[in-house]
């Protein structure tokens, strides 16, 4: 009966274990596939559009 529990109990230190890196793994795919597919992330190099943007600005924008 001892063993019993003590084998649930590093039975279940494990399943938290991976719960974690599941969960940590998922989010940085999901990160990624946002940032390389739904958001833009910009830099303007040039002055080309003074009046409005100035060189250097950061700009995000949505690419759907």
């Amino acid at each position: 009966m001892e063993e019993k529990k003590e084998q649930e109990k590093k039975n279940s230190w494990k399943k938290e274990a991976l719960s974690w890196v599941l969960c940590i793994v998922v989010t940085i795919v999901l990160t990624q596939l946002i940032t390389r597919f739904v958001i833009i992330n910009a830099n303007i190099p040039s002055g080309s559009m003074e009046n409005t943007i100035e060189p250097g600005d950061d700009l995000f924008g949505f690419r759907l």
